[in-house]
């Protein structure tokens, strides 16, 4: 059996993101994600995701989190190839993120993702 991502956690057992992804989770309404800092790297997705929560009434705040913390909630990875992808095993016991819920807010990143053609991408010779 393998894994299709691997959290990065800090030494204090916080989760930071995952190898490729940022990480988010919803506290009822609230839509989480790690405070930046040393180790956390900004993701496109995970702002544009606390944005579009944000603008529909959903608070959005930065917590740390555990592994353990993470087991009671329902988890996201976000990236910007891929979108969410509610996140269904792992270390712990992870909650199955409603699927639905996941393909909703996908929706709403696909409504206002920007596509990118290879005709826009400016070559450079060196």
């Amino acid at each position: 059996m393998g894994a299709d991502e691997a959290l990065l956690v800090s030494p204090e057992g916080h989760v930071l993101e995952g190898t490729s992804t940022s990480i988010s989770w919803w506290r009822g309404d609230t839509l989480c994600a790690p405070p930046p800092g040393p180790g956390l790297l900004p993701g496109v997705t995970r702002a544009l995701l606390g944005e579009l929560a944000s603008e529909a009434g959903h608070p959005v705040v930065t917590e740390s989190a555990t592994v353990s913390d993470l087991a009671k909630v329902p988890v996201w990875t976000l990236n910007a190839l891929h979108g969410i992808r509610p996140v269904t095993e792992g270390l712990g016991r992870f909650l199955e993120a409603d699927a639905l819920a996941a393909a909703r807010w996908q929706s709403r990143l696909a409504a206002v993702a920007i596509p990118i053609s290879a005709a826009s991408i400016p070559l450079v010779n060196t």
